[in-house]
């Protein structure tokens, strides 16, 4: 926390052990424990994040006319640095926007702890409570709408994670000249599934998969319309890697009560996929698969409603191991939800490879209609690194 900084967020080592910390600043006053997150390893237990949350004084209705319910805004942080955004006024932070990031007022204001805040729903990533210091009203010429915006530098990794493959569909095709597109093979079953400039995460183009039961159905491979990064390489065992990749759900998704997968992580001997994102009626899923004391397990990891019309982000980071070295780290829109050390792999000693695939795999289809006869969503920002501190090298909102 920084002074006159109500919404900045700083780092700090604590080489101590107990329950409570305390942290002490520069002019000898406590620091009011508004949020404090310890990430540590204790004795005889996983990894884990303890949130200490504050009794803080009450919420009160705002008299600022700085913005107003629908108006479009811009992070402003000053410095480039990332905004928190809270689930309330000065409450929990459930992810952060970075500096530029644009989003609609919702609801507000509300004066709380001293600063002044409003609810945004933000075009990509994580929507909640920001402080208005760091927002700034934001209007969109016709020129700044039709013009792509261009970045003049690239993310780094910050270890030794090297680009693997590159799958952001600029070339305006599957099959391409350039060699980091010609990974992507295909179970598209006759449906008009393409590369498409409706819905974009970056740049121009993006994966649009669009398919019905009828003609998935008759195809091979039934019943799904998928991509698979399977050449010129796929993930071995024993590896670290980093993959990135960006989801979006149009607002007119229609619930069903059958799982359908938009995202896998496939096993290439054919085995269920340790690692997949799903929807069942109207929720979304992450579902792991590993193998533990001789035991499969498949646990559903993480759980949320469908977040329709918006780019949802998700970074992994994994060593698929059937030995106690692995490990199995995921974020959404930057905010990590799931952790895990030890054998995270299943069904993969056979080939010992697994691999990315996108798209829907809709596989009650096999055997019988049900509510929903089409499907529409989009995928793009698909990255895959391998080596450590790869997280920036593969984040879709570090381009």
């Amino acid at each position: 926390y920084q002074k006159n900084y109500p919404d900045r967020t700083k780092n700090i080592s604590v080489n101590k052990t107990g329950r409570y910390i305390r942290v002490q600043l520069e002019d000898k006053q406590i620091l009011h424990m508004s949020e404090v997150e310890v990430y540590g390893e204790l004795a005889g237990q996983s990894n884990q994040v303890t949130t200490v949350e504050s009794k803080s004084v009450d919420t009160q209705t705002s008299n600022s006319t700085t913005f107003k319910t629908g108006q479009t805004v811009k992070v402003n942080t000053g410095d480039g640095s990332k905004l928190n955004v809270r689930s309330s006024a000065n409450g929990t932070a459930v992810g952060k926007q970075a500096d530029g990031s644009v989003g609609k007022i919702t609801s507000g204001p509300t004066d709380k702890a001293g600063y002044t805040w409003w609810k945004v729903n933000f075009d990509s990533g994580s929507d909640g409570w920001a402080v208005e210091k760091y927002l700034k009203k934001h209007t969109v010429s016709a020129t700044t709408a039709s013009t792509p915006v261009t970045t003049t530098s690239k993310p780094v990794s910050n270890g030794t994670a090297k680009l693997l493959f590159l799958g952001d569909f600029e070339t305006g095709g599957i099959q391409a000249a350039d060699k980091y597109h010609d990974g992507w093979g295909q179970q598209l079953n006759n449906n008009p599934s393409k590369v498409t400039t409706e819905q974009v995460r970056a740049g121009k183009y993006a994966w649009k998969t669009d398919f019905n039961r009828i003609s998935s159905y008759y195809g091979s491979n039934k019943p799904r319309s998928e991509l698979m990064k399977t050449k010129p390489n796929m993930m071995s065992l024993d590896t670290e890697y980093w993959i990135g990749l960006s989801v979006y759900i149009p607002k007119d998704w229609k619930a069903d009560s059958v799982h359908e997968i938009l995202w896998q992580m496939h096993g290439a001997d054919g085995a269920s996929p340790p690692l997949d994102f799903r929807t069942f009626d109207d929720k979304m899923y992450l579902v792991h698969r590993y193998e533990s004391n001789g035991k499969n397990n498949t646990d559903t990891i993480w759980q949320s409603s469908i977040e329709r019309g918006k780019w949802i982000d998700f970074i992994i980071n994994v060593k698929w191991s059937g030995k106690e070295d692995g490990f199995l780290n995921i974020w959404k829109n930057e905010n990590k939800i799931y952790s895990l050390k030890g054998d995270v792999g299943f069904g993969l000693n056979g080939s010992g490879h697994t691999f990315l695939k996108i798209g829907d795999y809709k596989w009650r289809w096999f055997t019988s209609p049900t509510s929903v006869t089409r499907r529409v969503l989009y995928h793009d920002e698909i990255r895959i690194a391998e080596g450590s501190g790869g997280y920036d090298l593969v984040n879709p909102g570090s381009y």
